[in-house]
């Protein structure tokens, strides 16, 4: 790192929703910088190869399973947060076959304050990093003009969900989840000053390679992609239903985790991981380029216009780690060389 970090390697991190596309790749990420990670998840014996592939990458006493089966309570999390020093909180509850949605928001929300009430009454730790979503800010508008400020709530996907016919369509309650549980936090820190500094990161849509493929395939997001290199008729209707709008590689997601989590100079921050624009003809384009054999019919996609405040997290992947974003086409690519063989988990199925 470049910068003397306000929390020294060999801390201690929690890390929520280690067995998850993100969460693992902010497990790996504190761990490749010298930091005692300890990683929770809801079932510790489906979930044991990680111990096994962390200890195997850094040496054993470096990485930590532990379960935390239920998030309903700040006591779920008692155990899990006792000595740490930094909690990064990746996971929540959003529930894809209710049928009530306030039902879904109060339990979403009831999962991220649960992990942050708990973590205020540890005294040791002094950092904590909720993973929430650009989608908490604003939900993308294909060809259409608009910008945001770093503290916009996404009102507009609040509103849409109080209609009931929104309900059965993920694409609309993950929004709205999102951003009423990453306001119900801000209301906490605001309302109960705990002692500890409170980031949160937003990232776009996450393409790139998970930290391992043979255990986590090819999943959330990215598992678009691959949906689309390996069967363009098939997986069209699925992958038309992610709009135009920013990605951000996994990995770099990660480090903006890692910069929010130990950068004395971002205290009480949004951080949005925006790496650039896309819309599936990008996506086609660099198949095109790489697979000069192989063909794909072009989409049609329309075009991402929105303005998002990104500046702080670039800052940050250049103060701390001298680094700038992954592109779309070395993200894309790493994506399907990664993803060989593997299966697909797309983003809104069941543990995703």
């Amino acid at each position: 790192m470049n910068i003397t970090p306000a929390i020294p390697p060999g801390s201690r991190v929690l890390v929520t929703g280690a067995n998850g596309y993100i969460g693992s790749e902010i497990v790996d990420c504190f761990l490749k910088y010298g930091y005692k990670v300890r990683g929770s998840v809801r079932d510790a014996d489906r979930s044991k190869w990680l111990q096994e592939f962390f200890d195997n990458r850094y040496g054993k006493g470096n990485f930590t399973l532990v379960q935390v089966p239920s998030f309903d309570s700040p006591e779920d999390f008692a155990d899990a947060v006792k000595g740490m020093d930094i909690v990064v909180h990746t996971t929540g509850v959003i529930e894809t076959t209710s049928t009530d949605i306030k039902k879904t928001m109060a339990a979403y929300t009831r999962s991220m304050l649960s992990g942050l009430e708990a973590a205020s009454r540890e005294i040791t730790v002094k950092r904590f990093v909720l993973t929430s979503s650009a989608w908490a800010a604003a939900s993308p508008r294909p060809g259409v003009e608009f910008s945001f400020g770093e503290w916009t709530f996404n009102e507009e996907a609040i509103e849409r969900v109080a209609d009931p016919s929104t309900w059965d369509n993920f694409m609309l309650v993950y929004p709205a989840c999102k951003a009423v549980g990453e306001k119900a936090c801000w209301d906490f820190v605001r309302a109960k000053k705990p002692h500890f500094v409170f980031n949160t990161v937003n990232p776009d849509s996450n393409f790139g390679p998970a930290v391992c493929p043979e255990r986590l395939g090819v999943a959330s997001t990215s598992a678009f992609v691959k949906m689309l290199f390996d069967n363009q008729k098939e997986s069209k209707g699925i992958v038309l239903s992610l709009d135009p709008q920013w990605f951000v590689d996994v990995r770099d997601a990660a480090l903006v985790h890692l910069a929010a989590a130990v950068d004395p100079s971002i205290e009480g921050r949004r951080l949005f991981a925006y790496a650039g624009r896309f819309n599936w003809d990008d996506v086609i384009a660099i198949f095109r380029k790489a697979y000069p054999d192989r063909q794909w019919e072009d989409m049609n996609h329309g075009e991402d216009k929105q303005t998002p405040p990104r500046e702080r997290a670039t800052q940050a992947l250049k103060d701390v780690f001298g680094v700038s974003w992954t592109s779309l086409e070395q993200s894309v690519l790493d994506t399907i060389k990664a993803g060989e063989g593997m299966q697909v988990r797309p983003f809104g199925s069941p543990g995703v």
